[in-house]
């Protein structure tokens, strides 16, 4: 996680366990000042797009530094608050940077500059500000611009195609769109932090769907200020001022959240949680702005095979020996049944995330059925 008034990243496992952290309150080699952007390539290195500091810094997925490059500036290889970063597709996928000189600039993988589009204005290919950058699995880039109330689309060689959006509430309309997100597929997910929703377009920019609207409540955001999709599909949200991430299918269904409404600085806390990206491991990077911090959350443990009372009920990354529990599983729905109690809870369908939270002998269990999200504790 990108730590940024502390200057550190941190790594936690899905439980929100600290495992490790990087980075500190100055600017030598592996030190963040302002981090903002963070994105991932093939092979799971971490890039982190430093605001104050005008650079990026590229680290293993354990936080080793690796190497970091761009100063304050406009001329090429230069940065001016760069806060949007993407990786292209592939082992050697490119690293693209925007910042507020409305242009995108791209570089290899060790931070050797390539080449840039855009420039600032109002016309096709132009952006005030190049406020997100999402990369689909073609290659085709995605720029969002808050001012101009639009999404600029362009080829793998940084040749407009098209745009999309306009300024408005309508459908297929922006306000302030700021994270952008595609899947390997071309569809194209976009969450305006004024209008409090994420719409979905397909590759030629039609518009699909979308959901969200103001407020506390289960899919409903305050700012949504960064957008991820993972190998699966599922769409993770920044849900800022809520200070807390959703996670949704690719049709806007509701699959779990984390964080709290209140601002906090432990481990899986928020304080206005900002840019995301999700590696091919699954695991979910979050900027967090005012913690000045990357948070790294492993995937969800998954449920493996089927369990018996007497016998070890086996999660991927836990074994748990003669557990007092009965997994049954068929292709409509699941049970947990208790040997300490007669009383079955019964899940609408296979239980979505399965994780440790209590204790060594306590499973928490997720469940998005037909009626919404529930959350079932048993203690074995």
């Amino acid at each position: 996680m990108c730590d940024q008034s502390n200057q550190r990243i941190q790594k936690l496992d899905s439980s929100g366990n600290l495992i490790a952290k990087w980075g500190s309150n100055i600017t030598g080699d592996g030190d963040l000042k302002s981090p903002f952007g963070v994105a991932t390539d093939a092979a799971g290195h971490v890039y982190v797009a430093d605001l104050d500091s005008n650079r990026v810094e590229k680290f293993d997925n354990n936080g080793t530094f690796l190497t970091k490059w761009g100063s304050p500036g406009t001329a090429t290889g230069q940065f001016d608050s760069p806060g949007a970063i993407a990786v292209g597709p592939g082992p050697s996928g490119n690293v693209y940077v925007g910042d507020a000189g409305g242009r995108v600039q791209l570089f290899d993988q060790n931070g050797t500059y390539l080449r840039q589009f855009g420039g600032q204005g109002t016309g096709d290919g132009q952006f005030f500000r190049a406020d997100g950058i999402a990369i689909d699995g073609m290659g085709n880039i995605y720029v969002t611009d808050e001012n101009t109330h639009r999404v600029s689309k362009f080829d793998p060689n940084g040749v407009f195609l098209t745009k999309l959006g306009s300024v408005g509430r309508g459908n297929g309309q922006f306000e302030l769109p700021v994270a952008i997100a595609a899947d390997n597929s071309g569809l194209v997910y976009v969450a305006d932090v004024n209008l409090d929703r994420v719409q979905k377009f397909d590759s030629n920019g039609v518009f699909l769907a979308s959901w969200g609207s103001q407020g506390t409540g289960p899919g409903q955001f305050n700012n949504p200020s960064g957008i991820a999709v993972d190998k699966s599909g599922n769409v993770f949200v920044s849900d800022s001022v809520n200070n807390r991430i959703q996670e949704f299918d690719a049709n806007g269904v509701l699959l779990t959240m984390w964080g709290n409404l209140q601002a906090g600085a432990g481990p899986g806390q928020f304080d206005f949680p900002a840019g995301m990206a999700v590696d091919g491991s699954g695991n979910v990077f979050v900027a967090d702005l005012y913690n000045l911090r990357i948070d790294k959350f492993a995937p969800w443990p998954q449920i493996t095979g089927t369990t018996v009372v007497g016998k070890d009920l086996t999660i991927t990354g836990q074994s748990f020996q003669n557990s007092p529990v009965v997994l049954i599983n068929d292709a409509d729905e699941s049970a947990f049944i208790s040997s300490n109690s007669p009383t079955s809870i019964v899940l609408h369908r296979k239980p979505k995330k399965l994780g440790l939270h209590a204790g060594p002998n306590t499973i928490e269990v997720t469940d998005q059925g037909h009626h919404g999200s529930n959350v079932f504790t048993l203690t074995l």
